[in-house]
């Protein structure tokens, strides 16, 4: 019954719509895109990224196909050593990529640190863990401390820096 009634209502309007003279059309949206000039530029810039893009990744995958040859050979160096195989086998990710960026920037700063023990490593292993229970603002800027001169400091020490 519902059905009935509502078919009824639709033809009862398009009867009273089309004695109006009312006109049904739609829009081809991707015609527009293609003719008008917006359209048109907009497509032109959107090939334009996508060509960045895939420029840019491709670069990505050279570097690390690059990272993975200069690994092996590093590797063979060591004898075989398999230090990094697992990493290298799960393949390289944002996360861990990000850890070995933050490693690699720190390294001078924990390299200035274990000088300043003097190079004794139970008193360098004992600052770090005090370093270890500070709140991280902190710790960064005592650790920056360490960085060498002329060495390129993490954002902490730059942003002490600045002040």
């Amino acid at each position: 019954m519902r059905r009935f009634l509502l078919t009824f209502a639709i033809l009862f309007a398009a009867r009273g719509a089309l004695a109006q003279g009312m006109k049904i059309g739609y829009v081809d949206v991707q015609r527009a895109v293609q003719e008008v000039e917006e359209g048109k530029a907009a497509r032109s810039r959107l090939q334009s990224e996508l060509q960045q893009k895939r420029a840019d990744l491709e670069k990505k995958r050279a570097d690390l196909e690059k990272m993975r040859a200069d690994y092996d050979t590093l590797k063979r160096e060591w004898g075989g050593y398999p230090a990094y195989d697992n990493w290298f086998a799960q393949g390289p990710n944002n996360a861990s990529l990000a850890a070995v960026g933050l490693y690699t920037k720190k390294v001078p700063e924990f390299a200035g640190l274990l000088a300043s023990e003097g190079g004794d490593l139970p008193r360098f292993y004992a600052r770090v863990k005090e370093l270890t229970a500070m709140p991280k603002g902190e710790r960064d800027r005592a650790l920056a401390a360490y960085a060498p001169a002329g060495e390129e400091r993490t954002d902490a020490a730059h942003a002490r820096a600045a002040k």
